[in-house]
């Protein structure tokens, strides 16, 4: 937490793999006011551990604007 708080004081991205859902709360009741103040993005669950969701919803949104783009035809 403390490299965060640094990262969003200086208007540093920071960005880790975690996928801990306490320590992510944390770090957006905490710092995302002056990450936004600042600049700075700071990025939770990206990565290794992340992909399989991140794919997953990337995949749902392909497909929903495939059905989309189809029914405005």
């Amino acid at each position: 937490m403390p490299l965060v708080a640094a990262c969003a004081a200086a208007g540093t991205d920071y960005a880790d793999l975690t996928g801990e859902a306490i320590f992510i709360r944390e770090c957006i009741d905490m710092h995302h006011k002056q990450a936004i103040d600042t600049g700075a993005r700071i990025v939770n669950s990206c990565g290794f551990d992340s992909i399989p969701s991140d794919l997953t919803v990337f995949a749902l949104h392909r497909q929903g604007r495939t059905r989309r783009d189809r029914t405005a035809q």
